[in-house]
C-alpha cells in the first residue's frame, strides 16, 4: 500500500466494504473527508487555500499594507535553489514542525477546528516574525493545512505528512515560480 492510497477498501468479492466509520466521514466537512482521492482533495483544498490568501495579498499590496520594502525577503539564492527551498523544502518541513505543534496544541483542545484555529495562530505569529503583513496572509492557508494534517492523521502520519505537504506545495507552486523567474523580492 503506498502512503498516499487513493482507493477504498474491498472486500473479497471485490464490493466495497461497508464500514460505519466510512459512512459517517462522507458525511464530514470536505476540509476533514479523507474519503475522497488524495489528488482530488489536495488539488481542491490548494484551490481553497491559494485564492483567499493570493487576494488579501493583492488587497494589502494595493492598500501599500504590503510592499516590496514590508513584505518578506524571500529567495536570492538563485533561481533552482529558491524554487526548491519555497516549493519543495519549506512545505515539508513546516508540515513536519505543524505535526508538533498539532500534538502540543491537543494538550489544551481536542476540537479540530479549536486546533486548526491555534496552529494557524501560531503559524501566522511566526510569518509575522518576518513581516507583519505575511502574517495575515499565512492565516487562512495554515487554517487549511492544518485542517488537512488533522484530516489525515487519522489514517496515519505518512498521509498526513504527505497530503499536507502536497498541499502546501501546489498553494507555493505560482509564488515560488514568480520568485524564481523574477528573482528574489525585497
Amino acid at each position: 500500500m503506498t502512503i498516499c492510497a487513493d482507493t477504498p477498501a474491498e472486500n473479497s468479492a471485490g464490493q466495497e466494504a461497508k464500514d460505519p466509520r466510512a459512512a459517517a466521514e462522507q458525511k464530514e466537512p470536505f476540509l476533514f473527508n479523507i474519503q475522497v482521492p488524495v489528488w482530488k482533495y489536495a488539488l481542491v483544498m490548494a484551490v481553497i487555500s491559494f485564492v483567499p490568501s493570493i487576494l488579501l495579498s493583492f488587497g494589502l499590496g494595493a492598500a501599500g499594507v504590503m510592499t516590496e520594502e514590508s513584505g518578506p525577503e524571500l529567495g536570492g539564492f538563485g533561481p533552482v535553489t529558491d524554487f526548491a527551498m519555497i516549493v519543495w523544502l519549506s512545505p515539508v518541513v513546516e508540515t513536519l514542525l505543524m505535526g508538533v505543534i498539532l500534538k502540543v496544541l491537543s494538550f489544551i483542545s481536542r476540537r479540530r477546528y479549536v486546533l486548526a484555529a491555534m496552529s494557524c495562530g501560531v503559524w501566522a505569529g511566526l510569518h509575522s516574525l518576518v513581516s507583519p503583513a505575511w502574517g495575515l496572509v499565512v492565516f487562512w492557508p495554515f487554517f487549511v493545512f492544518s485542517c488537512s494534517y488533522l484530516a489525515w492523521r487519522r489514517r496515519s502520519w505518512r498521509h498526513a505528512v504527505c497530503v499536507t505537504s502536497l498541499i502546501h506545495m501546489l498553494h507555493n507552486l505560482l509564488p515560488g515560480l514568480a520568485i524564481a523567474i523574477k528573482g528574489p523580492v525585497q
